[in-house]
């Protein structure tokens, strides 16, 4: 059996009722503009998009995210959910952990503009 939309089965007894509506585009979300990764316990800048929001807010590889907007970070899906209803042109503080020369640490906070998914980066 085909659903509204035509395109999944829906068998006898999956539920009492089935609500279906048209498929709709989501507006597109905000996005660092970086390739993160997880290593001990800690979520790092591995490489950031050529003129993106991140390169240009201040972020560099190396980085450890440790807050957005308040919000910890320790995980990419942390980072996930501190922007899941962000907009391209909003702005963000996010806060890093930058390993600098001889083993200093140091914390910044950065303000960063989101750009859109898949956007080309002008100057």
């Amino acid at each position: 059996m085909l659903n509204g939309a035509g395109d999944e089965d829906i068998g006898p007894h999956m539920a009492d009722y089935l609500l279906l509506s048209r498929k709709q585009e989501l507006p597109p979300a905000g996005i660092l503009g970086v390739s993160l990764e997880e290593k001990n316990g800690e979520c790092r800048v591995r490489s950031l998009s050529p003129n993106g929001a991140g390169e240009k807010g201040g972020l560099t590889r190396g980085d450890v995210l440790v807050e957005i907007d308040g919000q910890t970070v320790k995980r990419i899906s942390d980072v996930h959910l501190a922007l899941w209803d962000r907009k391209p042109g909003d702005r963000v503080r996010v806060s890093v952990r930058r390993m600098r020369h001889f083993g200093a640490v140091t914390v910044r906070t950065l303000e960063i503009e989101l750009t859109a998914p898949g956007k080309p980066q002008g100057d």
